[in-house]
């Protein structure tokens, strides 16, 4: 069962016939619990979430100031040009 699925029922697998095939049996199964964890930490984790969206929006932020600078340094180069004319 996957985070993303959660009414998904468990893949049918065929019972494991002899000890090694158990152990990766076992192995496989803790694989996939702990990677089900690990997707539910993160969703419960919000001050992370918040932080990491905070650090994309700011990130966002400083590419447009720094776009509406460039801007405005061109369009007053353009009109002190204008005045000297």
């Amino acid at each position: 069962m996957s985070a993303q699925e959660p009414d998904a029922k468990p893949e049918r697998v065929d019972p494991p016939v002899g000890i090694d095939e158990l152990r990766t049996d076992i192995a496989e199964t803790r694989r996939r619990l702990g990677d089900t964890v690990e997707a539910l930490a993160a969703k419960v984790n919000l001050p992370r979430r918040l932080r990491n969206k905070a650090a994309k929006v700011s990130a966002r932020a400083g590419r447009v100031v720094e776009g509406t600078a460039s801007q405005t340094k061109a369009a007053l180069i353009r009109l002190l040009r204008i005045g000297r004319s």
